[in-house]
């Protein structure tokens, strides 16, 4: 991984408590990585800066239509993209594989928002 990504995991075990869309609550596992990137046309939309992509994966044997949030004990994901589902043949587990708009990281003392200006060069 270069400086420029970062991936944040919250996983103890497939049993973490999950709350999908504000008020669902379930067991499961995420992962999710933030990319710095430079500008560039995504999607029809012309960054004239350097961006951030968040994306990630949810695990968890609930399965659920149209994820928009995911609360864990480390971060809230918001403004999520579901772009792929996964099911396997010997787990019960679903993987959701999204994109995200933003994501509040978690830490004892509060809460702090990843800004895509904290992480381009000074």
């Amino acid at each position: 991984m270069n400086e420029n990504n970062y991936r944040l995991t919250d996983f103890d075990g497939p049993n973490n408590e999950i709350v999908i869309n504000n008020g669902i609550f379930t067991k499961g596992h995420a992962n999710v990585e933030i990319i710095k990137k430079d500008k560039a046309t995504v999607d029809g939309y012309k960054h004239s800066q350097e961006y951030l992509e968040i994306k990630g994966v949810l695990a968890t044997e609930y399965y659920e239509k149209d994820i928009k949030t995911i609360e864990t004990r480390r971060y809230y994901i918001e403004d999520i993209d579901v772009y792929k589902e996964e099911y396997g043949t010997k787990e019960d587990l679903i993987a959701y594989h999204f994109k995200a708009g933003s994501i509040v990281v978690k830490y004892q003392t509060g809460e702090y928002e990843i800004e895509w200006e904290d992480m381009l060069p000074k």
